[in-house]
C-alpha cells in the first residue's frame, strides 16, 4: 500500500480531490494498542506540514511522498519518561521529541533555534518549552 514508506496513495488520492489540506496519521503495530500510536504520526503531519506520516512498531517516525524521505525515531515510552512526564506536567510527546532532537544532534545543549528548527516550531514556542523546563530543574 505504501510501496516500502515512499508513498501513501491515499494522500494522493484526496489531495487531487479536497479543496483544503489535511494530515492523516497510520499506525502500525502487532495489536491495536501499538497502532493507536497513529495520533503521534498525526501530531507530526501537523508539525511538520506533511500530508501523512507512518508510525512503526519500532517507533519509527517515515513521511512518505516526500521527495527526500523523513525518518524519525522516537524513544521508548519508559516508567521513567512517563514519571518525568507527570511530574514536569509536560507532555510525553514532547519529551521524546526533545530527546530525540538531544540524540540527533548528538549533545545535551540545545538552544532554542535547535529546538524550533528541529521540531518546526516557533522560536517563541521553543523558548517558552525551554523557559519552562529551567524553571522546573530539568534544563
Amino acid at each position: 500500500m505504501t510501496n516500502n514508506f515512499s508513498q501513501d496513495a491515499l494522500v494522493e488520492a484526496l489531495f487531487e480531490s479536497l479543496p483544503f489540506t489535511f494530515h492523516i496519521g497510520w499506525g502500525i503495530g502487532q495489536n491495536i494498542d501499538e497502532a493507536q500510536k497513529a495520533h503521534i504520526a498525526n501530531q507530526k503531519a501537523r508539525q511538520q506540514e506533511k500530508p501523512s506520516f507512518i508510525i512503526t512498531e519500532s517507533g519509527q517516525l517515515i513521511s512518505p511522498n516526500t521527495e527526500e524521505k523523513v525518518v524519525l525515531q522516537m524513544t521508548e515510552e519508559t516508567p521513567e519518561l512517563q514519571r518525568l512526564s507527570e511530574k514536569l506536567n509536560i507532555s510525553l510527546l514532547l519529551i521524546q521529541k526533545i530527546l530525540s532532537v538531544i540524540e540527533k544532534t548528538n549533545t545535551n545543549e540545545l538552544t532554542s533555534d535547535d529546538i524550533a528548527l528541529h521540531l518546526g516550531i516557533t522560536i517563541r514556542s521553543s523558548n517558552r518549552i525551554l523557559n519552562e523546563l529551567e524553571s522546573k530543574g530539568v534544563a
